[in-house]
């Protein structure tokens, strides 16, 4: 009991200090070079070190990799989109609804993932429904719980495919979708019951379906997850590794998402996710072949998320447009 005395009397304000000193502008931009020039310097000074392995390296299992990548990668769009849907829904009427000016929401916006930082994702998705005279808090309600339910999944792949890993497969499926579902329920009570959201009257006597949207919500995110685990577990092969399995790439994932959501609440740099992925896959394929693999991974995800993101926003304007000109309206 006097150490947790302690560590809340001397320990918590000092956190705070520097939390309150790393939000200063010029504090976290000096930060932010500073951790990009260090991550991308690693990366290059890897790449250098081991140049002379390009010759020896067979570019025709990398290049099967990625394809079968990008044909994997629009099942990780579409479960995004759907769980966005669902919380966006489910905010303005607590209910199930399914809305594609929610599908074109969420399109327009994709895209803006790939900036520094989740916050011109949600300022995206805030003009976006602001067109709609939906208020912000709606959006920014979602993305939040959207942040909760994705790192959510993430540490449950972990989890279960990690932390625990040795119970078998069955058993770390299990663990995964139970962590999953337990927490989904959690956050569609907190969500479900902010008062300050703005949002259509509830008629009374509905059941309240909070808990089951985001556990539905949580369980798209695991799906998206294993997609991604299955791209890094064919890439990881095509690095020569005959002793990485798809659980083996489930933990990677998780571990390297659950990092990437720091990265994301506290945006200190590029390259992060690129050098925990080089030290997860160093002891199965080598230091410089993870390099190379990370790198490939992201240049997959920039492409990935271009091409079928614009596919998804060219998808939902026609499909609303049919929608509109035969009922009346986009939903």
């Amino acid at each position: 009991m006097m150490v947790v005395s302690y560590l809340v009397d001397h320990v918590t304000p000092l956190i705070l200090r520097l939390t309150r000193y790393f939000q200063q502008p010029r504090v976290a931009r000096r930060a932010r070079l500073a951790v990009t020039v260090l991550t991308v310097g690693y990366l290059l000074a890897i790449a250098i070190v081991g140049v002379g392995a390009l010759q020896s390296i067979n570019w025709t299992p990398y290049v099967t990799g990625v394809t079968i990548g990008f044909a994997l990668y629009p099942i990780s769009v579409i479960v995004q989109a759907l769980a966005w849907t669902l919380a966006a829904g489910f905010l303005r009427r607590l209910d199930w609804e399914f809305a594609w000016s929610d599908i074109q929401a969420f399109a327009t916006s994709y895209m803006l993932r790939r900036l520094p930082g989740g916050i011109w994702q949600i300022t995206g998705r805030v003009v976006t429904y602001r067109g709609q005279n939906i208020h912000a808090s709606q959006p920014i309600a979602a993305s939040v719980a959207e942040l909760g339910s994705s790192t959510v999944a993430a540490g449950a792949l972990y989890l279960g495919f990690g932390l625990l890993r040795g119970l078998g497969t069955i058993a770390d499926i299990v663990v995964a979708l139970v962590v999953t579902v337990l927490a989904g329920a959690v956050i569609g009570q907190v969500v479900g019951r902010l008062p300050w959201i703005q949002r259509e009257p509830r008629i009374s006597g509905k059941i309240n379906h909070s808990s089951l949207v985001y556990v539905a919500i949580g369980l798209l995110y695991l799906v998206g997850y294993a997609v991604a685990s299955c791209i890094l577990y064919y890439m990881v092969i095509a690095g020569g590794s005959a002793h990485f399995g798809l659980e083996d790439a489930a933990g990677v994932w998780g571990l390297t998402s659950l990092i990437s959501t720091v990265i994301l609440l506290i945006p200190v740099g590029m390259g992060i996710r690129e050098v925990t992925l080089t030290v997860l896959l160093s002891p199965a394929i080598g230091r410089f072949e993870a390099v190379v693999v990370a790198v490939l991974l992201r240049l997959l995800f920039v492409v990935g998320d271009l091409a079928w993101g614009a596919v998804l926003v060219a998808g939902a304007n026609w499909v609303a447009t049919i929608r509109l000109r035969n009922d009346g309206h986009p939903e």
